[in-house]
Protein backbone atom coordinates (compact mmCIF):
# COMPACT_ATOMS: atom_id res chain seq x y z
CA UNK A 1 0.00 0.00 0.00
CA UNK A 2 2.77 2.43 0.88
CA UNK A 3 5.51 0.94 -1.28
CA UNK A 4 5.64 3.96 -3.64
CA UNK A 5 5.92 6.43 -0.80
CA UNK A 6 8.90 4.54 0.63
CA UNK A 7 10.81 4.60 -2.59
CA UNK A 8 11.57 8.30 -2.35
CA UNK A 9 12.88 10.26 -5.31
CA UNK A 10 15.33 9.12 -7.99
CA UNK A 11 16.97 11.96 -9.91
CA UNK A 12 18.16 10.59 -13.25
CA UNK A 13 18.20 12.58 -16.47
CA UNK A 14 15.78 10.89 -18.87
CA UNK A 15 18.15 11.42 -21.77
CA UNK A 16 20.94 9.67 -19.89
CA UNK A 17 18.64 6.77 -19.03
CA UNK A 18 17.60 6.44 -22.66
CA UNK A 19 21.21 6.57 -23.87
CA UNK A 20 22.31 3.83 -21.50
CA UNK A 21 19.20 1.83 -22.28
CA UNK A 22 20.19 1.91 -25.97
CA UNK A 23 23.72 0.76 -25.11
CA UNK A 24 22.42 -2.04 -22.91
CA UNK A 25 20.18 -3.35 -25.68
CA UNK A 26 22.55 -2.90 -28.64
CA UNK A 27 25.91 -3.87 -27.13
CA UNK A 28 25.89 -7.37 -25.56
CA UNK A 29 29.32 -6.76 -24.01
CA UNK A 30 28.31 -3.56 -22.23
CA UNK A 31 27.35 -5.35 -19.00
CA UNK A 32 30.71 -7.12 -18.99
CA UNK A 33 32.47 -3.78 -19.34
CA UNK A 34 30.50 -2.43 -16.41
CA UNK A 35 31.18 -5.45 -14.23
CA UNK A 36 34.88 -5.00 -14.87
CA UNK A 37 34.77 -1.23 -14.46
CA UNK A 38 37.08 -1.42 -11.47
CA UNK A 39 39.80 -2.74 -13.80
CA UNK A 40 39.61 0.21 -16.21
CA UNK A 41 40.43 3.26 -14.15
CA UNK A 42 39.30 3.78 -10.57
CA UNK A 43 37.61 7.11 -11.25
CA UNK A 44 36.44 6.59 -14.83
CA UNK A 45 35.33 3.02 -14.26
CA UNK A 46 33.37 3.94 -11.14
CA UNK A 47 31.75 6.91 -12.86
CA UNK A 48 30.69 4.81 -15.87
CA UNK A 49 29.28 2.08 -13.65
CA UNK A 50 27.42 4.48 -11.37
CA UNK A 51 25.86 6.39 -14.30
CA UNK A 52 24.74 3.16 -15.96
CA UNK A 53 23.36 1.84 -12.66
CA UNK A 54 21.31 5.02 -12.22
CA UNK A 55 19.84 4.48 -15.67
CA UNK A 56 19.06 0.82 -14.93
CA UNK A 57 17.36 1.84 -11.68
CA UNK A 58 15.26 4.39 -13.56
CA UNK A 59 14.24 1.65 -15.99
CA UNK A 60 13.29 -0.64 -13.07
CA UNK A 61 15.95 -3.21 -13.99
CA UNK A 62 16.85 -3.72 -10.36
CA UNK A 63 18.94 -6.90 -10.55
CA UNK A 64 21.13 -5.38 -13.26
CA UNK A 65 21.33 -2.12 -11.31
CA UNK A 66 22.62 -3.96 -8.22
CA UNK A 67 25.33 -5.69 -10.28
CA UNK A 68 26.36 -2.39 -11.82
CA UNK A 69 26.33 -0.47 -8.55
CA UNK A 70 28.50 -3.31 -7.27
CA UNK A 71 31.06 -2.50 -9.98
CA UNK A 72 31.01 1.16 -8.90
CA UNK A 73 31.39 0.08 -5.29
CA UNK A 74 34.39 -2.17 -6.02
CA UNK A 75 36.01 0.66 -7.94
CA UNK A 76 35.52 2.99 -4.96
CA UNK A 77 37.02 0.38 -2.63
CA UNK A 78 40.37 0.69 -4.43
CA UNK A 79 43.32 2.17 -2.64
CA UNK A 80 43.19 5.95 -2.58
CA UNK A 81 39.59 6.07 -3.82
CA UNK A 82 36.94 8.18 -2.11
CA UNK A 83 35.24 5.88 0.39
CA UNK A 84 32.23 8.21 0.51
CA UNK A 85 31.35 6.85 -2.96
CA UNK A 86 31.20 3.38 -1.39
CA UNK A 87 28.53 4.55 1.09
CA UNK A 88 26.55 6.19 -1.72
CA UNK A 89 26.66 3.00 -3.81
CA UNK A 90 25.50 0.89 -0.84
CA UNK A 91 22.59 3.25 -0.24
CA UNK A 92 21.56 2.92 -3.90
CA UNK A 93 21.79 -0.88 -3.67
CA UNK A 94 19.61 -0.71 -0.55
CA UNK A 95 17.00 1.16 -2.58
CA UNK A 96 17.09 -1.50 -5.32
CA UNK A 97 16.61 -4.22 -2.70
CA UNK A 98 13.56 -2.39 -1.34
CA UNK A 99 12.10 -2.30 -4.86
CA UNK A 100 12.66 -6.07 -5.11
CA UNK A 101 11.02 -6.60 -1.70
CA UNK A 102 14.23 -8.15 -0.32
CA UNK A 103 13.95 -6.67 3.15
CA UNK A 104 16.45 -8.91 4.96
CA UNK A 105 19.27 -8.06 2.55
CA UNK A 106 18.34 -4.38 2.64
CA UNK A 107 18.50 -4.34 6.43
CA UNK A 108 21.82 -6.20 6.46
CA UNK A 109 23.62 -3.76 4.17
CA UNK A 110 22.02 -0.73 5.85
CA UNK A 111 23.65 -1.86 9.12
CA UNK A 112 26.94 -2.45 7.29
CA UNK A 113 26.75 0.99 5.72
CA UNK A 114 26.12 2.52 9.14
CA UNK A 115 29.48 1.20 10.35
CA UNK A 116 31.17 2.75 7.31
CA UNK A 117 29.47 6.14 7.71
CA UNK A 118 30.47 6.27 11.39
CA UNK A 119 34.12 5.64 10.54
CA UNK A 120 34.06 8.24 7.76
CA UNK A 121 32.48 10.68 10.22
CA UNK A 122 30.33 12.04 7.37
CA UNK A 123 27.13 13.51 8.82
CA UNK A 124 25.52 13.87 5.40
CA UNK A 125 25.94 10.19 4.56
CA UNK A 126 25.04 9.17 8.10
CA UNK A 127 21.76 11.09 7.78
CA UNK A 128 20.87 9.30 4.53
CA UNK A 129 21.76 5.94 6.09
CA UNK A 130 19.65 6.62 9.20
CA UNK A 131 16.75 7.70 6.98
CA UNK A 132 16.98 4.43 5.04
CA UNK A 133 16.99 2.47 8.29
CA UNK A 134 14.05 4.52 9.64
CA UNK A 135 12.07 3.65 6.51
CA UNK A 136 12.76 -0.06 7.01
CA UNK A 137 11.89 0.07 10.72
CA UNK A 138 8.64 1.87 9.90
CA UNK A 139 7.47 -0.56 7.24
CA UNK A 140 8.46 -3.61 9.34
CA UNK A 141 6.70 -2.31 12.46
CA UNK A 142 9.78 -1.87 14.67
CA UNK A 143 8.22 1.11 16.42
CA UNK A 144 10.62 1.51 19.36
CA UNK A 145 13.66 1.24 17.12
CA UNK A 146 12.13 3.65 14.61
CA UNK A 147 11.44 6.18 17.36
CA UNK A 148 15.09 6.07 18.46
CA UNK A 149 16.38 6.29 14.86
CA UNK A 150 14.13 9.28 14.14
CA UNK A 151 15.54 11.19 17.10
CA UNK A 152 19.05 10.34 15.95
CA UNK A 153 18.57 11.49 12.35
CA UNK A 154 16.46 14.50 13.33
CA UNK A 155 19.32 15.79 15.48
CA UNK A 156 21.84 15.49 12.63
CA UNK A 157 20.20 18.29 10.65
CA UNK A 158 18.92 18.84 7.12
CA UNK A 159 21.42 21.19 5.48
CA UNK A 160 22.60 18.86 2.72
CA UNK A 161 23.28 19.37 -0.97
CA UNK A 162 20.35 18.69 -3.31
CA UNK A 163 22.00 15.79 -5.10
CA UNK A 164 22.05 13.96 -1.74
CA UNK A 165 18.77 15.05 -0.15
CA UNK A 166 15.62 17.00 -1.01
CA UNK A 167 13.67 18.86 1.68
CA UNK A 168 10.48 17.34 3.04
CA UNK A 169 11.36 13.72 2.33
CA UNK A 170 12.30 12.84 5.92
CA UNK A 171 9.16 14.52 7.26
CA UNK A 172 7.04 12.60 4.74
CA UNK A 173 8.61 9.38 6.04
CA UNK A 174 7.77 10.44 9.60
CA UNK A 175 4.16 11.04 8.52
CA UNK A 176 4.07 7.57 6.96
CA UNK A 177 5.45 6.09 10.18
CA UNK A 178 2.67 7.78 12.12
CA UNK A 179 0.05 6.55 9.64
CA UNK A 180 1.21 2.97 10.09
CA UNK A 181 0.67 3.35 13.84
CA UNK A 182 -2.71 5.08 13.53
CA UNK A 183 -1.25 8.35 14.84
CA UNK A 184 -1.16 10.49 11.70
CA UNK A 185 -2.25 14.13 12.00
CA UNK A 186 -2.81 16.68 9.26
CA UNK A 187 -0.10 18.92 10.72
CA UNK A 188 2.54 16.27 9.99
CA UNK A 189 1.50 16.23 6.33
CA UNK A 190 1.41 20.03 6.14
CA UNK A 191 4.91 20.32 7.62
CA UNK A 192 6.34 17.90 5.07
CA UNK A 193 4.32 19.52 2.30
CA UNK A 194 5.58 23.04 2.98
CA UNK A 195 9.21 21.91 3.11
CA UNK A 196 8.78 20.07 -0.21
CA UNK A 197 7.11 23.12 -1.79
CA UNK A 198 9.95 25.40 -0.67
CA UNK A 199 12.48 23.02 -2.26
CA UNK A 200 10.38 22.33 -5.40
CA UNK A 201 10.49 18.65 -4.43
CA UNK A 202 7.68 17.33 -6.63
CA UNK A 203 8.25 13.63 -6.00
CA UNK A 204 7.79 14.09 -2.25
CA UNK A 205 4.78 16.35 -2.82
CA UNK A 206 3.22 13.57 -4.91
CA UNK A 207 3.95 11.03 -2.19
CA UNK A 208 2.31 13.29 0.41
CA UNK A 209 -0.83 13.67 -1.74
CA UNK A 210 -1.00 9.88 -2.11
CA UNK A 211 -0.50 9.33 1.61
CA UNK A 212 -3.22 11.84 2.42
CA UNK A 213 -5.54 9.95 0.05
CA UNK A 214 -4.62 6.63 1.67
CA UNK A 215 -5.29 8.09 5.11
CA UNK A 216 -8.68 9.50 4.09
CA UNK A 217 -9.62 6.23 2.43
CA UNK A 218 -8.82 4.34 5.64
CA UNK A 219 -11.12 6.78 7.47
CA UNK A 220 -13.84 6.17 4.85
CA UNK A 221 -13.81 9.85 3.93
CA UNK A 222 -14.41 9.05 0.29
CA UNK A 223 -14.71 12.55 -1.16
CA UNK A 224 -11.56 13.82 0.58
CA UNK A 225 -9.76 10.69 -0.63
CA UNK A 226 -10.77 11.36 -4.25
CA UNK A 227 -9.47 14.94 -4.00
CA UNK A 228 -6.06 13.77 -2.78
CA UNK A 229 -5.77 10.91 -5.29
CA UNK A 230 -6.78 13.25 -8.14
CA UNK A 231 -3.97 15.60 -7.16
CA UNK A 232 -1.32 12.86 -6.89
CA UNK A 233 -2.40 11.44 -10.27
CA UNK A 234 -2.27 14.89 -11.86
CA UNK A 235 1.30 15.33 -10.67
CA UNK A 236 2.26 11.83 -11.83
CA UNK A 237 0.80 12.33 -15.31
CA UNK A 238 2.61 15.64 -15.70
CA UNK A 239 5.83 13.60 -15.45
CA UNK A 240 4.60 10.70 -17.59
CA UNK A 241 4.47 8.38 -14.56
CA UNK A 242 2.00 5.65 -13.60
CA UNK A 243 0.74 5.68 -10.01
CA UNK A 244 -1.05 2.36 -9.53
CA UNK A 245 -1.86 2.95 -5.88
CA UNK A 246 -3.52 6.34 -6.46
CA UNK A 247 -5.44 5.09 -9.49
CA UNK A 248 -6.82 2.10 -7.63
CA UNK A 249 -7.52 4.07 -4.45
CA UNK A 250 -9.44 6.60 -6.55
CA UNK A 251 -11.51 3.85 -8.19
CA UNK A 252 -12.34 2.38 -4.77
CA UNK A 253 -13.47 5.77 -3.45
CA UNK A 254 -15.57 6.35 -6.59
CA UNK A 255 -17.33 3.00 -6.12
CA UNK A 256 -18.30 4.00 -2.58
CA UNK A 257 -19.53 7.37 -3.85
CA UNK A 258 -21.53 5.75 -6.68
CA UNK A 259 -19.60 7.73 -9.30
CA UNK A 260 -19.42 4.97 -11.92
CA UNK A 261 -22.21 5.11 -14.49
CA UNK A 262 -22.83 1.36 -14.36
CA UNK A 263 -21.56 -1.87 -12.79
CA UNK A 264 -19.92 -2.71 -16.13
CA UNK A 265 -17.92 0.51 -16.07
CA UNK A 266 -16.67 -0.28 -12.57
CA UNK A 267 -15.74 -3.83 -13.65
CA UNK A 268 -13.86 -2.61 -16.72
CA UNK A 269 -11.89 -0.19 -14.55
CA UNK A 270 -11.07 -2.96 -12.07
CA UNK A 271 -9.87 -5.16 -14.94
CA UNK A 272 -7.69 -2.37 -16.30
CA UNK A 273 -6.15 -1.69 -12.89
CA UNK A 274 -5.54 -5.40 -12.33
CA UNK A 275 -3.40 -5.50 -15.48
CA UNK A 276 -1.06 -2.66 -14.56
CA UNK A 277 2.63 -3.48 -14.15
CA UNK A 278 2.60 -3.22 -10.33
CA UNK A 279 -1.03 -3.75 -9.27
CA UNK A 280 -2.16 -2.31 -5.93
CA UNK A 281 -3.41 -5.71 -4.77
CA UNK A 282 -4.92 -4.69 -1.44
CA UNK A 283 -7.04 -1.94 -2.96
CA UNK A 284 -7.92 -4.24 -5.87
CA UNK A 285 -9.20 -6.88 -3.45
CA UNK A 286 -11.41 -4.26 -1.79
CA UNK A 287 -12.56 -2.95 -5.18
CA UNK A 288 -13.50 -6.39 -6.54
CA UNK A 289 -15.35 -7.13 -3.30
CA UNK A 290 -17.41 -3.95 -3.71
CA UNK A 291 -18.43 -4.98 -7.23
CA UNK A 292 -19.36 -8.48 -5.98
CA UNK A 293 -16.62 -10.54 -7.61
CA UNK A 294 -15.38 -12.49 -4.61
CA UNK A 295 -13.08 -14.78 -6.61
CA UNK A 296 -11.10 -11.81 -7.90
CA UNK A 297 -11.19 -10.26 -4.43
CA UNK A 298 -9.70 -13.42 -2.89
CA UNK A 299 -7.04 -13.62 -5.60
CA UNK A 300 -5.79 -10.09 -4.96
CA UNK A 301 -6.09 -10.41 -1.19
CA UNK A 302 -3.77 -13.42 -1.36
CA UNK A 303 -1.34 -11.49 -3.60
CA UNK A 304 -1.39 -8.58 -1.12
CA UNK A 305 -0.59 -10.96 1.74
CA UNK A 306 2.22 -12.65 -0.19
CA UNK A 307 3.85 -9.32 -1.05
CA UNK A 308 3.53 -8.05 2.52
CA UNK A 309 5.14 -11.28 3.81
CA UNK A 310 8.33 -10.37 1.88
CA UNK A 311 11.18 -12.47 3.39
CA UNK A 312 9.10 -13.68 6.33
CA UNK A 313 9.08 -12.58 9.98
CA UNK A 314 10.57 -10.24 11.05
CA UNK A 315 11.28 -8.97 7.53
CA UNK A 316 7.70 -8.13 6.58
CA UNK A 317 5.60 -5.08 5.70
CA UNK A 318 3.85 -4.99 9.06
CA UNK A 319 0.96 -2.63 8.31
CA UNK A 320 0.14 -4.21 4.94
CA UNK A 321 0.45 -7.71 6.39
CA UNK A 322 -2.01 -6.91 9.18
CA UNK A 323 -4.45 -5.35 6.71
CA UNK A 324 -4.16 -8.27 4.29
CA UNK A 325 -4.78 -10.70 7.15
CA UNK A 326 -7.94 -8.81 8.14
CA UNK A 327 -9.15 -8.81 4.55
CA UNK A 328 -8.56 -12.53 4.08
CA UNK A 329 -10.52 -13.25 7.25
CA UNK A 330 -13.38 -11.06 6.04
CA UNK A 331 -13.40 -13.02 2.78
CA UNK A 332 -13.33 -16.34 4.71
CA UNK A 333 -10.01 -17.30 3.15
CA UNK A 334 -7.51 -19.33 5.24
CA UNK A 335 -4.36 -17.41 6.12
CA UNK A 336 -1.57 -18.68 3.82
CA UNK A 337 1.18 -20.77 5.39
CA UNK A 338 4.20 -19.09 3.79
CA UNK A 339 7.80 -20.12 4.52
CA UNK A 340 9.44 -18.27 7.42
CA UNK A 341 12.63 -16.27 7.06
CA UNK A 342 15.67 -18.56 6.80
CA UNK A 343 19.01 -16.78 7.46
CA UNK A 344 20.87 -19.78 6.03
CA UNK A 345 19.55 -18.86 2.59
CA UNK A 346 21.12 -15.39 2.72
CA UNK A 347 23.89 -15.14 0.16
CA UNK A 348 26.50 -12.41 0.54
CA UNK A 349 27.07 -10.03 -2.35
CA UNK A 350 30.30 -10.53 -4.35
CA UNK A 351 31.73 -7.32 -2.90
CA UNK A 352 30.52 -7.82 0.69
CA UNK A 353 33.64 -9.55 2.06
CA UNK A 354 35.89 -6.87 0.56
CA UNK A 355 33.70 -4.18 2.08
CA UNK A 356 33.82 -5.74 5.54
CA UNK A 357 37.60 -6.02 5.23
CA UNK A 358 37.86 -2.36 4.16
CA UNK A 359 35.75 -1.26 7.13
CA UNK A 360 38.00 -3.14 9.54
CA UNK A 361 41.08 -1.58 7.96
CA UNK A 362 39.56 1.90 8.27
CA UNK A 363 38.75 1.19 11.93
CA UNK A 364 42.37 0.15 12.56
CA UNK A 365 43.69 3.27 10.82
CA UNK A 366 41.37 5.48 12.84
CA UNK A 367 42.43 3.87 16.13
CA UNK A 368 46.13 4.26 15.19
CA UNK A 369 45.66 7.97 14.59
CA UNK A 370 44.01 8.37 18.00
CA UNK A 371 47.03 6.82 19.71
CA UNK A 372 49.50 9.22 18.11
Amino acid sequence: MARQALHGSIKVWLGKAQNYSMLLHTHPSFHDILRRAENIDKFKGGHIANSAANALLAMKQYKEAIITYGAALKSALGNGANKSNVAIAINNISLCLLYQNLLAAKHRIDILNYDLCLILDDKELLFINRLSLFSYQSLSGCWDEAKYTWKELDNIGRNWVKKIYREGYAESMFALNQFFQGLLQEEYLKTAEQLAIDDSNRSTLRNICRLRGTWRLAQQEWMLATDSFHESLKMARERGLIDEESETGLALAKVHLGQFYSPDEARHEAERLSNLREPAHHYLAMLWREIDDLEQAKKHAFAAYKWAWADGEPYVHRYELDKATELLKELNVPIPNLPPYDPLKDEPFPWEADLRKAIEELKTQKESKKKR
